[in-house]
């Protein structure tokens, strides 16, 4: 089977771990081995990432956090998604370049960090091939990051998540590799609209 490379972006309350399971699910069944991961990784920078958002470290500058996101990101590709694609499973990350993109954009234009990405990646960045983007209005992200109970990190807060609605929706404009999904449904709906999109996708499916 082919190998392949599927991020889900979204706001903080999206669905996006749900969408994670739910693609690796619908992949499996048609016989595709997947790796399931996530940004911030689990390693130092990603640790350090955490620490900062959820306040037990102090925050750092707009550019030197999404640089610290890059840097992770790297190392995410070259020890995880790189080696995984190269034993052709098909790696599905929650969060990739979208989100810094996404998020970068509160405070300097697109292209600051698309420069970024060059810089620290040194010309060798790894482009997913689908990105599912799981759009949810900030008041209803709001509402459900209270419900599970998780607390609230730098960027959960109603008129942040407006603002970095907008800027995703204004990517999905940009970039012909990102299929939009409306998150705003039951999670059956939301799943099954995935599943469908995704086998439209892949090889050999209608």
């Amino acid at each position: 089977m082919p190998s392949f490379f599927i991020a889900v972006e979204g706001i903080d309350g999206s669905g996006k771990s749900t969408a994670v399971r739910t693609i690796a699910d619908t992949l499996r069944h048609e016989n595709y081995r997947c790796l399931l991961t996530e940004e911030p990784t689990n390693g130092p920078t990603g640790r350090l990432i955490r620490d900062k958002l959820e306040g037990r470290s102090p925050m750092v500058s707009p550019v030197d956090l999404q640089r610290l996101f890059i840097e992770d990101r790297r190392t995410h590709v070259h020890m995880v998604i790189l080696p995984a694609l190269q034993k052709t499973q098909t790696v599905v990350t929650d969060r990739y370049w979208l989100s810094t993109l996404a998020y970068g954009m509160l405070s300097h234009p697109l292209k600051a960090f698309t420069a970024l990405h060059d810089e620290i990646f040194a010309g060798d960045f790894l482009m997913p091939h689908f990105t599912f983007l799981l759009d949810l209005p900030a008041e209803m992200a709001i509402e459900r990051i209270r419900a599970r109970g998780d607390g609230f990190d730098h960027f959960s807060k109603l008129e942040t998540l407006k603002k970095i609605r907008l800027n995703y929706l204004e990517l999905a404009d940009r970039f012909d590799h990102i299929a939009l999904i409306d998150a705003s449904c039951d999670e059956e709906t939301v799943n099954e609209a995935l599943s469908r999109k995704l086998l439209r996708l892949i090889p050999g499916q209608t």
